[in-house]
């Protein structure tokens, strides 16, 4: 287990310097515990912690970190980190991890796995705070990720697509899984993510609807072209954040709400080669020339997947 323990007031504000947390000389930890991996024995850590809170006095206020003053709190904490990890390993086991082009090797350090970027994570145990990496991005594209067909069974998770539960992943703001061969639904936890940016997932084989999305007011950015989505496109108008909509490609059908057009951050919107309808109102926003609705060689989504 790599674990570093800061121990004096300049070795603790150094290292939470460079982690953009600035503290008073009053507001100073007595402790800061650095997980530098997310391969770690929770209970061994507890007890560490434990007992060098045993020795500290009253729990002073530090800015910017959350409290967690009790043994409970800190076990889920602890648990949270581990099962982000747990998550990255069904999914690279789901997405037949052992022929992507960028391989991880599951017994090293997360921070080790290729395509991820990573935020700090910092809680407060009474008066130590312990840091570490949390996962903010996953840039894989073209990483020939596709279904695992040694395990098929009957759990979705083993559709080649991402487990259902993403929301194990809180601190994700960016996900580009494009150019590959995903399958299966959007995973249902999408919609608690409630930091996420960016979401590109074009050119896959994704099926299902988009109702996964719904209420993500922080995404600005959502490519699904090139996927075979199905349903209605009324969650679009829940994204009160987004600037850039990539949906060309599918097999979306109904009506484009009117109200989107009304959505003036709505800079860029491609939903050609589906089976969509809408009106006046969306011509308006196709003939200022960054929506658009149809190409000169449209076909049928299902002639252009179904061959």
């Amino acid at each position: 287990m790599a674990t570093r323990i800061y121990k004096t007031k300049s070795s603790i504000s150094r290292r939470l310097s460079t982690l953009k947390i600035r503290l008073s000389a009053s507001e100073n930890p007595s402790f800061l515990v650095e997980l530098d991996d997310h391969v770690f024995q929770r209970d061994k850590i507890l007890d560490m912690i434990a007992e060098i809170n045993a020795t500290l006095s009253v729990n002073r206020p530090i800015n910017g970190i959350r409290p967690v003053l009790d043994t409970e709190n800190a076990k889920k904490y602890l648990d949270e980190v581990w099962e982000e990890r747990d998550y990255l390993v069904r999914f690279y086991n789901n997405a037949c991890g052992s022929s992507w082009n960028k391989k991880w090797n599951l017994k090293a350090s997360i921070t080790t796995w290729a395509g991820l970027s990573f935020t700090p994570g910092l809680v407060r145990i009474g008066d130590i705070v312990v840091t570490c990496n949390r996962v903010k991005a996953i840039n894989l594209k073209n990483c020939y990720m596709h279904a695992n067909l040694a395990n098929p069974g009957t759990d979705k998770d083993y559709a080649g697509c991402l487990p259902s539960d993403i929301d194990k992943l809180p601190c994700l703001e960016t996900i580009n899984l494009s150019y590959n061969f995903l399958n299966g639904p959007l995973p249902s936890g999408l919609c608690k993510l409630k930091k996420i940016k960016t979401i590109n997932l074009e050119f896959n084989q994704i099926t299902g609807n988009m109702e996964a999305l719904k209420g993500l007011t922080s995404l600005e950015i959502l490519s699904l072209d090139h996927n075979r989505l199905e349903g209605e496109i009324a969650v679009i108008s829940t994204l009160t954040s987004l600037t850039t909509c990539n949906l060309h490609h599918n097999k979306l059908h109904g009506p484009i709400p009117a109200t989107l057009a009304a959505n003036t951050k709505l800079e860029r919107f491609w939903f050609y080669r589906n089976y969509l309808e809408w009106g006046k109102e969306v011509n308006a926003r196709i003939a200022k020339g960054n929506w658009k609705g149809r190409e000169a060689s449209e076909r049928p989504a299902h002639l252009v997947f179904d061959k």
